[in-house]
């Protein structure tokens, strides 16, 4: 595995506790980096993007299940384990997805894949509720 892919596992496994300030050893000042809720362009506002979406975060992780990598980019399977007073009862929240990476010294481009609905949507008690029974029937 590339050196650069160490290190992203490595951030990622203890997210919360990470100072955001090490990202500048892992993405290059140009990073494009895109989850289902935003996209951001350059490394400072990648930053604040995730100042801002870690208020108030009690626990954020990253489990790394497999790391797939060929010529300068990677699909990275992981599931994250959130704890936030204001989703699920803070209660915790896993959620599995999908980072897609393209590098070469550094990260420039990194885009995330996961279903928004269940890390935000499906934790509002009402809304929750709807978009369950939705699934539930879509699977039926």
């Amino acid at each position: 595995m590339s050196p650069i892919l160490q290190q992203f596992c490595q951030y990622y496994r203890s997210f919360d506790q990470q100072p955001l300030s090490m990202l500048d050893q892992l993405y290059s000042e140009t990073i494009e980096f895109q989850d289902p809720a935003h996209r951001v362009s350059g490394l400072q506002s990648m930053k604040d993007y995730f100042s801002r979406s870690m208020q108030g975060v009690t626990r954020c992780q990253f489990d790394i299940h497999k790391v797939m990598e060929q010529g300068g980019e990677a699909c990275i399977s992981w599931e994250m384990t959130l704890l936030h007073p204001k989703l699920n009862h803070h209660q915790t929240i896993r959620l599995d997805g999908i980072s897609h990476l393209r590098f070469g010294e550094k990260i420039d481009y990194h885009r995330d894949y996961f279903d928004l609905g269940q890390m935000v949507y499906e934790q509002i008690p009402l809304v929750g509720r709807i978009i369950k029974t939705i699934k539930k029937r879509l699977s039926d």
